[in-house]
């Protein structure tokens, strides 16, 4: 009865788990999606006692079903509680390397700005600048990714990656983004993320919005000289960050002082 039991959990979570996998599901949520998937409920407890009646099961087989109903619905809230927690604690690492901070981009032109990011960030995740480029342009084309106040996020969610990759570059007379309230864009952030997370992207996005918002905080790296420094500065930022948004919703950045 034990082996039946078990068998037909198994059977419920595997079938979720390919059914996410086959829909393209970000990797991350798979595993919450599968435990939603596995309880038991009246459905089983209907058509188990309908075959039971018309001698298609046995008595033993027909207990073990209503076993691992009962034994799933009881044991949804904890495991579901577990893959949630194990769910933040994947969350990646956000970090922006010395070798990932342009002090001047040295041109006001779009196209040639993203070529000097597209190559760093080439140079730091191991792809192709070419393949970097043809997807940061394929988003631009959509709509611009220039915010107000002098910020840019160009962005791309990349198949070969498996951290997220941050390259900030500055000019300070700006350059042409075609921002929504007609200012060059003097802050400008490149980030690639892993193709299958893209939630991942969407926070990223809305740390750098909030953050780069304040008037202060855009003076001050713009005024910094120092790549050092200024790599010092944005991972005092995130880390503020990672700890407001840890406290607030549990899905969070972890500061990384490695490299």
């Amino acid at each position: 009865m034990a082996f039946i039991t078990v068998i037909g959990v198994i059977a419920r979570l595997s079938a979720a788990y390919i059914g996410s996998l086959l829909a393209q599901v970000p990797k991350k949520n798979r595993a919450v999606i599968a435990i939603l998937h596995t309880p038991g409920g009246e459905m089983h407890i209907v058509i188990s006692t309908l075959a039971v009646e018309l001698g298609l099961i046995t008595q033993t087989v027909y207990v073990a079903i209503i076993a691992g109903a009962i034994i799933s619905s009881i044991t949804l809230g904890p495991w579901l509680s577990l893959a949630v927690k194990r769910r933040g604690r994947g969350t990646q690492i956000l970090h922006v390397p010395v070798d990932g901070v342009i002090e001047d981009l040295g041109t006001e032109n779009r196209i040639k700005a993203l070529e000097t990011l597209c190559l760093t960030a080439s140079k730091i995740s191991g792809l192709a600048k070419e393949k970097i480029m043809e997807e940061v342009m394929s988003r631009e084309e959509l709509i611009s990714t220039a915010l107000e106040e002098g910020i840019a996020v160009p962005h791309a969610r990349m198949k070969e990656l498996k951290k997220p990759v941050l390259v900030f570059g500055k000019r300070v007379t700006g350059v042409d983004w075609n921002s929504p309230d007609g200012k060059p864009s003097q802050l400008i952030f490149l980030i690639l993320t892993p193709h299958d997370d893209a939630d991942l992207q969407i926070q990223i996005l809305s740390f750098i919005a909030k953050t780069m918002s304040k008037r202060g905080i855009r003076e001050f790296i713009l005024n910094i000289q120092d790549p050092k420094k200024t790599k010092e500065i944005l991972d005092d930022i995130f880390k503020e960050l990672t700890v407001s948004s840890q406290e607030n919703s549990g899905d969070f950045f972890i500061a990384d002082d490695t490299g």
